[in-house]
């Protein structure tokens, strides 16, 4: 079995206190180092888990968390839930070559930002 971690950060949307300074707009513009302070926070929480007795560890993530679970470098069994990231960003930038290990992507033929140009799911796939 699998030990595991489904992030849901305090600047998503979805978060009950989700508020992104400047909107949408501004959330993209601060998107690199918001990705970073993430991507440090799911690693804190691996090597924790890993320090405490997890072997096999998971990663599942909706929208953001998704995003998140996408980037994480390493060897991981994934499922992300809708996590893609608008035009104009390279979809190269949320499905990182050594973000390792089986993913399963879930997400919606009408759903509006998997499936705007340039299409992520076709560079997914």
């Amino acid at each position: 079995g699998f030990t595991v971690l489904a992030p849901e950060m305090d600047d998503s949307v979805s978060h009950e206190d989700g508020v992104v300074p400047g909107g949408f707009v501004g959330s993209l513009l601060a998107r690199e180092e918001a990705e970073e302070r993430r991507l440090q926070v799911l690693q804190d929480c691996v090597d924790w888990l890993r320090q405490h007795g997890a072997k096999d560890v998971g990663l599942v993530g909706h929208s953001r968390g998704g995003v998140t679970i996408s980037q994480l470098e390493g060897d991981f069994c994934r499922v992300n839930i809708a996590g893609f990231q608008p035009p104009p960003v390279d979809p190269e930038d949320t499905f990182r070559k050594r973000a390792e290990g089986p993913m399963l992507i879930i997400c919606g033929a009408e759903d509006e930002i998997c499936t705007r140009p340039p299409l992520s799911m076709e560079y997914v796939q």
